[in-house]
């Protein structure tokens, strides 16, 4: 993940715990507790840009359609990258092993 520094907008070289722009530092404790001079970076969306990435290059992994329905985007965007043969599969194991479940709990 890549950070901002807020006053200057400067990207943040993170193993180094310094600002490129201004060069501004940060010991390894206040770099964690700064909640208002660094920020993630994020894109249009509002999603957390990968470190080596350019804002630009990122490219949606999930159906178009998941943008029309609010949430559904953000929420497809944390969905593992799986095959959809995969993903069908994990879905159908899950609500078997929920039903199966609930079915133990209720009879006792």
């Amino acid at each position: 993940m890549r950070f901002q520094h807020t006053k200057c907008g400067g990207e943040i070289d993170v193993k180094k715990r310094q600002c490129m722009r201004c060069k501004k530092k940060w010991d390894p404790i206040s770099f964690r507790l700064d909640p208002i001079g660094i920020r993630p970076m994020v894109d249009k969306k509002g999603r957390p840009v990968p470190g080596g990435q350019d804002i630009k290059k990122l490219k949606k992994q999930y159906a178009g359609w998941a943008d029309s329905v609010p949430g559904a985007g953000k929420f497809a965007g944390i969905l593992p990258k799986w095959p959809r043969w995969a993903r069908i599969t994990a879905t159908v194991v899950f609500v078997v092993v929920v039903v199966t479940l609930i079915l133990i709990f209720a009879v006792n």
